[in-house]
């Protein structure tokens, strides 16, 4: 049986060291990639970031990618959240929504995030929305939802299942 590491990431998800604890020495304040500060815990509730998942003996050569949402309180991480509200503005932008349907632009977009049911549902009133938009438009604002998606909802905002 293994344990998690730590995860230090910055706050908009790049992670800097999957194995805080492991390799302290990979650790830094600041994202090399993006020079954002970093966290390795939820600010919700304090709970560590789940890092590389170590098994004594076993040596892995998968990659690590920051979770969207903390195991422990449910929330999503800061990057998870940067990113909606990146492609909820940027859907605004356009100027073609009215105020109820960027507010429901918001929940479709949280929906989303997660495999479940309303995900492939939301996905798909999200292309309802998507024909208001101009043809030349709609590509960056339809890859910042997908950049976010699950893969199932990726599938149905990209019209490919």
């Amino acid at each position: 049986m293994g344990q998690y590491d730590t995860a230090q990431v910055c706050l908009n998800g790049h992670c800097v060291n999957s194995s805080y604890h492991t390799s302290p020495e990979l650790n830094k304040n600041f994202c090399d990639s993006c020079g954002e500060q970093t966290i390795m815990g939820c600010l919700e509730c304090g709970k560590e970031i789940r890092g590389y998942y170590e098994v004594e003996g076993v040596v892995s050569f998968l990659g690590y990618t920051p979770p969207d949402y903390c195991y422990n309180c449910g929330k999503p991480f800061p990057w998870l959240d940067k990113k909606m509200k990146a492609a909820v503005e940027m859907a605004e932008l356009e100027e073609v929504l009215t105020a109820e349907e960027i507010t429901q632009l918001k929940v479709y977009t949280k929906d989303i995030t997660t495999d479940t049911p309303n995900a492939q549902v939301s996905a798909k009133k999200m292309n309802i929305l998507f024909r208001k938009f101009k043809t030349n438009s709609l590509p960056a604002i339809r890859t910042l939802f997908v950049d976010i998606a699950s893969e199932t909802a990726k599938k149905i905002i990209l019209d490919k299942g």
